[in-house]
């Protein structure tokens, strides 16, 4: 059996190429199918820089999934496309459907990690009410002598510039945990502007390529107000993604950074929107990044100092295990 009606197969098995699961547009000009799946063969192909290092044959893909887009019907060509997409396995890739769905995928460590922290947990080991900025991407307390800062997202513009006011009110603990678990990404600026709190001196990061250009990575200038100086602990786990991961990889470079959880979801690429002829958008990734040792983020992810792996049972009974150990760390 050849690999189209394998993947074929696969697809109506799936349910993808049912009557049952309406996606399109039946007023749809008929060349619309054909027209989305060969701008997003295009742009992959144009764009994509994990393809060789992923060892993806993407002529390969377009040879087996177009005569499932020429066949299908056009309520239904829309999941041949993402499914094309998913041979990418990348979670910064998907669809963007015209009524807000949205299809991609999680990485391995991104599912296995799900279930595996919960804030009102965690909030428990703290000795005094959380204190809640910038509508709740920022959080922050004391544990006893030592400080914590949850911070749930790295998304939007502006610096997170209430962390001026937390590093003030921190500056003053034994020692300080940053707890980026289930934080997806954002902006890289934001980031940055956290880590600038943490360093005294210039701090170069690894740099990145695009479109086959190798292109140098930003220096992080050190913030010296309010400038953190004891032993920092980060605690990551698999659903710590894309700009969470660098600046995880920029906190472990740090002499008073230490990472602590389970390895983050290993998904690094800079994506960008791209319109379809039907309307609906694409998401791609556009940039390899590079670790400090060279090796790329995507697939990796950042491994901790200090591996501490928790599940659902562990939520589920009360403990945050990864919280325990950077508090054991702390306190020695």
């Amino acid at each position: 059996m050849n690999q189209k009606v394998i993947i074929l197969l696969l697809l109506v098995s799936a349910g993808l190429l049912s009557a049952c699961s309406k996606t399109g547009d039946n007023d749809l000009p008929t060349d619309i199918p054909v027209a989305d799946f060969e701008k997003t063969w295009s742009v992959v192909d144009e764009w994509y820089p994990y393809l060789e290092y992923k060892k993806i044959d993407w002529d390969q893909v377009h040879d087996v999934y177009y005569p499932l887009i020429t066949s299908s019907h056009v309520d239904e060509y829309l999941q041949v496309i993402n499914q094309m997409l998913l041979e990418l396995k990348d979670g910064h890739v998907g669809i963007y459907l015209t009524n807000g769905t949205v299809w991609g995928y999680r990485t391995p460590r991104q599912i296995k990690d799900e279930n595996s922290f919960d804030f009102s947990v965690t909030e428990k080991y703290l000795t005094e009410a959380i204190h809640s900025l910038e509508n709740g991407k920022l959080q922050y307390g004391f544990i006893s002598k030592i400080g914590y800062i949850r911070i749930s997202t790295f998304s939007g513009y502006g610096g997170l510039a209430d962390m001026d006011v937390i590093f003030h009110e921190l500056r003053n603990t034994s020692g300080l945990i940053i707890d980026v678990r289930h934080n997806g990404g954002g902006n890289s600026e934001n980031a940055g502007f956290v880590v600038s709190r943490c360093i005294q001196e210039p701090m170069p990061t690894p740099g990145w390529t695009e479109k086959g250009l190798f292109k140098t990575g930003p220096t992080l200038q050190p913030n010296l107000t309010d400038n953190y100086s004891n032993s920092i602990v980060v605690l990551v786990n698999g659903k710590s993604f894309s700009t969470t991961e660098h600046f995880t990889m920029w906190m472990q470079q740090t002499e008073k950074g230490t990472i602590v959880g389970d390895t983050t979801g290993g998904g690094s690429g800079n994506p960008m929107m791209f319109l379809l002829p039907s309307g609906n958008q694409i998401r791609v990734s556009t940039r390899f990044f590079y670790r400090y040792d060279g090796e790329p983020i995507e697939c990796n992810g950042i491994v901790p100092d200090i591996v501490v792996g928790q599940n659902a049972s562990d939520i589920q009974a009360g403990t945050d295990k990864q919280m325990e150990a950077a508090l054991e760390f702390l306190q020695k």
